[in-house]
């Protein structure tokens, strides 16, 4: 897999951008390698809270020292276009022009550009919508692993121990063919896609598959609402998908949280940026 051999990475979520004061991100970044996904970016433009706000704090992010990098959709979508797992997240060339860009020009944003993603977003979206069914009542097996917890706890504080099941379960699939049955259509080479956990598209399925699991779980238990609010749902399991080529996700949701730790437990989570130890500073960013 694709790793930075210089300073930790550390990728930053919406749940925790938008909760965390400019002029402490601005701070950060002077000391970390922050990167704030394009995702992130398209999250603050469509936002119907506090847009002015969220739009400012990104490029003032940028300008100090942070990183920006594709989102889960683009990354997905080069895999099955190049056919070939995608390289580092962050690319300095592109980094370079997107903060002279923001430099030269304080609202730089353009909405044509939103309403392309937006329809990009959709057709993502939409792949999803289509073949989750076939998802959604997996092999007789898969029943059984729900039955045998059908009696645990159906909390929160059991959900840990619960997607560690699915995760096992999940690892044991051909996640190839899960790749190209959820994601068809992205790429018109499915024999030669998502071949292992080097792509990032195989490491977005497994969290896919282990989140709908979950889901599917709760909604056989009355213990929730099953797949609601997919769009949101999958911009965070994106962000934890993208943990695969990073050292750590700054991250508020405590499912996405829960989720990451399962999916790559090597990997470190954080709630704040006063969480990050000191062996993530760089200080190469001033």
């Amino acid at each position: 897999m694709t790793m930075n051999k210089g300073p930790k990475q550390l990728l930053i979520d919406k749940s925790l951008f938008d909760a965390t004061p400019t002029r402490k991100i601005k701070e950060f970044v002077r000391n970390y390698f922050l990167i704030l996904p394009n995702g992130l970016l398209y999250e603050c433009l469509t936002t119907e809270r506090a847009k002015d706000k969220l739009l400012h704090r990104f490029r003032e992010g940028v300008l100090a020292g942070g990183y920006v990098c594709s989102s889960i959709y683009d990354t997905v979508r080069y895999e099955g276009e190049d056919l070939a797992p995608y390289g580092n997240l962050v690319d300095a060339e592109y980094c370079d022009a997107f903060r002279q860009a923001l430099a030269e020009n304080p609202n730089p944003y353009d909405y044509r550009w939103i309403t392309n993603r937006s329809r990009l977003n959709q057709k993502f979206i939409e792949h999803f919508q289509i073949n989750i069914k076939k998802f959604a009542t997996l092999e007789s097996e898969k029943l059984d692993v729900m039955k045998a917890l059908r009696h645990e706890d159906h909390s929160n504080e059991g959900r840990p121990n619960r997607l560690k099941y699915w995760a096992e379960f999940v690892d044991s699939k051909d996640l190839k063919d899960a790749g190209n049955r959820l994601l068809r259509g992205i790429t018109t080479c499915p024999g030669r896609y998502c071949l292992s956990k080097e792509w990032i598209s195989w490491q977005f399925v497994r969290v896919f598959m282990i989140w709908l699991m979950e889901c599917s779980f709760l909604s056989q238990t009355g213990g929730g609402k099953g797949s609601a609010k997919l769009e949101h749902d999958l911009q965070d399991m994106g962000c934890v998908a993208l943990l695969s080529r990073v050292d750590g996700l700054l991250m508020r949701d405590k499912l996405a949280q829960d989720l990451a730790r399962v999916a790559f437990p090597d990997k470190d989570i954080f709630s704040s940026l006063h969480e990050v130890p000191e062996d993530y500073k760089c200080n190469w960013t001033q």
